[in-house]
């Protein structure tokens, strides 16, 4: 345990109470109270009246056996840190190191009912070829890379009930305009764990986007890049994939997702 920090004085009572809390976490498995006086320095009868207040309060759990084990107040609040995490302010600087490592534009977008929506846009300024993309802008889930990563992130039912009710407008020669190939899409994004827009939406734009997951490991928002088709040989998609998947990692482990490795 870490408590070499000097509490403020006037503040014992509720340094020891925190010191004590952190003793029962780290010997999550139960722990009696000689032992949790063993492992906090504290007296038995400190201890006893700070237990019974953490228990009071749900922090803690007494068993019938006299061993004390975490509570379920620490996971209440810790689901309440996550939901007011803004996925766009978390996301913005790996976005901005995303942009910068492969010299493209980068978006971070959400559903909003049958369209996504661009919550966040970060371009490198080195490229002549500018992207006429803006943050608020809507675009179509069938034929974009984000927005075929969003209806693969929709669990089945939900999806089913949305699929329906998609326009399915062509675009380019290369877009999606059945249910049937949509689907089929949708699979291929859940295997492969990432989604491409092969010129589907706009001529001459390629995009390839993969999952920002939440901490209930639910698909949050979808990041990509996006790359004029001349800049996008078949030969750098690897490339290009292995820096976006890192970027969503590492947005969805800030946003409290402990799925990935």
């Amino acid at each position: 345990m870490q408590g070499s920090t000097k509490p403020v004085q006037g503040a014992q009572s509720i340094y020891r109470a925190f010191q004590l809390l952190e003793c029962v976490f780290e010997l999550s498995e139960g722990a009696t109270l000689a032992e949790l006086c063993r492992q906090s320095g504290l007296n038995s009868s400190t201890a006893f009246r700070i237990l019974a207040v953490l228990e009071d309060l749900g922090y803690v759990r007494k068993g019938d056996d006299d061993v004390y084990r975490p509570g379920f107040k620490p996971l209440l609040l810790t689901e309440k840190l996550f939901d007011t995490l803004d996925v766009r302010s978390v996301a913005h600087p790996i976005l901005k190191e995303l942009s910068h490592q492969t010299k493209e534009v980068c978006h971070l977008v959400i559903r909003d009912g049958l369209e996504a929506v661009y919550i966040d846009k970060v371009e490198d300024n080195s490229q002549t070829i500018r992207m006429h993309s803006r943050v608020g802008k809507r675009a179509p889930l069938h034929c974009t890379a984000v927005g075929k990563v969003l209806l693969a992130g929709m669990d089945d039912d939900s999806l089913e009930k949305i699929l329906p009710r998609l326009e399915l407008k062509r675009f380019t020669e290369n877009t999606i305009t059945t249910l049937e190939h949509l689907r089929a899409e949708i699979d291929r994004v859940r295997r492969d764990g990432y989604a491409l827009d092969r010129s589907e939406h706009e001529d001459f734009i390629k995009c390839v986007a993969a999952p920002v997951y939440d901490a209930h490991h639910a698909v949050k928002a979808a990041i990509s890049i996006s790359v004029p088709a001349i800049r996008f040989p078949p030969e750098r998609e690897p490339q290009l994939l292995e820096l976006l998947l890192d970027s969503c990692q590492k947005v969805s482990k800030q946003l409290g997702d402990l799925h990935h490795k």
